[in-house]
């Protein structure tokens, strides 16, 4: 049976990081797990644990089997071997590489000297076998064969998005179209066998964004196997292929959603007869193009696919995510949490599985992030084969995770549940949803909970209102372009017919621009240039990027501070200002050659925050360790830079929006000036003293012709060794400090 050690609170509060015991040698060896066997290890997840080294002791032995830097345990590094089995990514390490044991496993960490606050969190899964199973340990040298096949799954891991992409191409669609109230037959068979792939693509070229992200809660989709009288499986189409909120690009091992075609992997065994049918609860005639891959034949004692989807609105906790009575696993979760109270702690909830009538749970998580092997509320969007964190705007994400190589296995049933934040001292208040995927031996209810289409939507609150920006910032850093545009699309038409949709439609234009070409957009930008029913600001904005575009070398310069800041280039004003939620763009035009950006900024005394950004069709520039900085006014400034050794380069490690301080900006119209990576200022003492000016420099060069579109946005691979792991000193909305 499965099994998990974790550091979550034995208090039941949220102080979920590892109480370091005693060390066991009396100096700096610390045990983190004994396990009896025989059994595997499955998995192992930390954060802001400073370990030196793991050691893993097999079978009563003496000396450690396994002994492991953290950065090897886990392939830290861009050119590491078997990344993404094993992998650091958004705020936590995590390794899936099995390691079987016949009699036993103690995993022991050495730690000079750990710091009492230290905060260490981590998570050790593990497969416990019935005596006497015959399990071959972790061998001291492996044998080709083994080492081959740790290679072929590196391999398949690594080309999963090609592997999705051809199975796709190889199915033979159908299309059909299903009526409002109505359902339709996507599957069917009455003979044993199964299905190996499931495939829908729906037709939204003939819907506007609003409908085509309502059409995915609209539409559900059930699957009944072997006669059952109620389906199995019964989730809306979007939550399904973990696309509930919006359309969203990705692929993993079991789901993906390549350019609107959605993929299921995931096996669907039956005996003697399966069907998977599309039920439209939304206004609209929704048409789909659908195919499976059938494989006929005796499926032996294989498992049932099964699939729920339940979700909460309020503070009560648990949340109520699956519960099932048989035997079988529990293979995974697509979670949608959606924080409105403007907090982080909708983050903090830990996940609970009740297994076989036990009071107590079998899995006790230590938060949200943790479960996705992520960590410290997400430093940035990932899809993995395994786990993936899809949609970030401050406290609001939506991630999936898929057990393949660690189940939950479960006798007789399973009950899994949510903490809607972290305890005590810690609530929430939110959405959550989740669709949960577990396989058992009989075809029994999905249990689905599904409200009424027109409450089946969370609403577009205030917090969700203030948080766009950093949605559209996330989408950018992935260099999802598309998926901004049709983000854009999107709140401009749910925010009709309040005024503050028309800046959506501009930045829709923008990101439009930067696929197709200013030409494409010319004339669409032309007419919100010239209206006179629509906010200010929108026309500006309009204008400013009609201006960039009618010839090269325009460039947009601009910034948000809480500053004073002022920007230049080759010493002449460009433009002020100090507002530190709303970017302020200033036009700028330059001859072919080289010029020089330069900033003068003067730090508030608290919360000290600065980025500037230079946004053109030749490049993009944000102010980040490319610059240099100068504490002291240079001689000759800005005309000249003045003595050479005042200039210093940026040194304060980078950092991103939104944080835990700053996640409220206002929307405006220009992609892609905000969303790289940021600092709060050129060093790390640069408010202190108040009120000192710093003085900056970027040199940039103006080729002699440039593109008809914006250069496309570095796409920065958010790793850890940008961002360290270690408790937050701005803790206000964040409970005890959860990772």
């Amino acid at each position: 049976m499965s099994d998990m050690i974790s550091t979550y609170d034995r208090a039941g509060g949220n102080a979920d990081w590892w109480n370091i015991p005693a060390p066991v040698d009396g100096k700096e060896l610390y045990e983190a797990a004994s396990i009896a066997g025989p059994g595997c290890l499955t998995r192992i997840w930390v954060t802001n644990v400073q370990a030196k080294e793991w050691q893993f002791y097999f079978d009563g032995e003496a000396s450690p089997r396994i002994r492991l830097t953290q950065a090897d345990l886990f392939a830290c590094g861009d050119n590491s071997a078997e990344q993404p089995i094993r992998d650091s990514v958004s705020g936590g390490c995590y390794t899936y590489v099995p390691l079987p044991f016949a009699k036993s496993l103690r995993i022991v960490l050495r730690m000079p000297k750990p710091k009492p606050d230290a905060r260490p969190y981590f998570q050790i899964n593990y497969e416990r076998y019935p005596a006497g199973t015959q399990v071959e340990t972790y061998p001291v040298r492996m044998e080709a064969a083994t080492s081959n096949a740790i290679a072929r799954a590196v391999s398949s891991w690594r080309d999963v998005a090609a592997d999705d992409a051809a199975i796709v191409r190889r199915l033979n669609w159908r299309r059909v179209t299903v009526a409002p109230g109505q359902q339709v037959e996507l599957f069917g068979e009455t003979r044993g066998g199964t299905v190996s792939a499931f495939a829908v693509r729906p037709e939204f070229s003939r819907q506007n964004a609003v409908m085509r992200s309502l059409l995915l809660r609209s539409l559900v989709l059930e699957g009944t196997w072997d006669g059952a009288s109620q389906p199995s499986v019964q989730v809306p189409l979007g939550d399904f292929f973990c696309n509930g909120l919006h359309p969203r690009r990705f692929a993993s091992l079991p789901m993906a959603n390549l350019d609107g075609a959605y993929l299921c992997r995931l096996p669907m065994p039956f005996h003697r007869q399966g069907h998977l049918v599309i039920r439209n609860d939304g206004p609209v005639e929704a048409t789909l193009d659908t195919a499976a891959e059938f494989t006929p034949g005796d499926v032996g004692d294989r498992l049932y696919l099964h699939a729920a989807f339940h979700a909460t609105l309020g503070s009560a906790s648990p949340f109520h995510v699956m519960q099932t009575v048989g035997r079988g696993k529990y293979v995974g979760c697509y979670l949608i949490a959606l924080g409105m109270d403007g907090g982080w702690n909708i983050l903090e909830g830990d996940e609970y599985f009740y297994r076989d009538g036990g009071a107590k749970p079998v899995h006790h998580g230590t938060g949200v992030e943790d479960y996705f092997n992520a960590g410290w509320y997400y430093f940035g969007l990932f899809e993995l084969p395994l786990h993936g964190l899809l949609e970030k705007a401050a406290m609001r994400t939506a991630q999936y995770r898929f057990h393949l190589t660690d189940p939950v296995t479960f006798r007789k049933e399973l009950r899994m549940e949510w903490e809607v934040g972290g305890g005590p001292g810690c609530p929430a208040n939110g959405y959550m949803s989740a669709a949960a995927f577990w396989y058992q031996d009989q075809p029994g209810p999905a249990g689905s909970v599904l409200p009424p289409v027109e409450r089946r939507f969370p609403a577009l609150d205030q917090v969700g209102y203030l948080t766009i920006m950093d949605e559209l910032f996330e989408l950018e850093r992935m260099g999802l372009i598309a998926d901004a545009e049709e983000r854009c699309a999107f709140y401009s038409g749910a925010l009709q017919p309040m005024p503050e949709h028309w800046i959506f439609e501009v930045r829709r234009l923008a990101y439009r621009e930067m696929r197709a070409g200013h030409a494409a957009v010319r004339a669409e930008l032309a007419a919100l240039a010239g209206m006179t029913n629509v906010p200010p600001d929108v026309v500006q904005q309009a204008r400013l990027l009609l201006w960039r575009g009618e010839k090269p070398g325009r460039a947009i310069f601009g910034a948000q501070a809480y500053a004073d800041y002022r920007l230049l280039v080759d010493g002449k004003p460009a433009g002020q200002g100090n507002d530190p939620f709303s970017w302020q763009a200033f036009g700028v035009e330059l001859t072919p050659g080289e010029h020089e950006l330069q900033v003068e900024v003067t730090p508030q005394p608290q919360q000290a925050v600065f980025s500037a950004d230079f946004s053109s069709f030749f490049t993009n520039v944000v102010s980040d360790a490319t610059w240099d900085f100068s504490r002291t006014r240079p001689d000759g400034w800005p005309s000249r830079d003045g003595d050479r050794s005042l200039w210093k380069p940026y040194a304060t490690a980078p950092g991103i929006f939104p944080s835990m301080a700053w996640w409220r900006f206002v929307p405006n119209g220009f992609p892609c000036v905000q969303s790289g990576h940021q600092v709060g200022g050129p060093c790390d003492d640069w408010a202190n003293p108040p009120g000192r000016t710093f003085y900056l420099r970027r040199r940039i060069t103006v080729p002699e012709t440039t593109s008809d579109r914006p250069p496309p946005p570095l796409r920065r691979i958010l790793d850890d060794s940008a961002v360290p792991l270690r408790p937050r000193d701005d803790t206000s909305n964040e409970g005890i400090g959860h990772s």
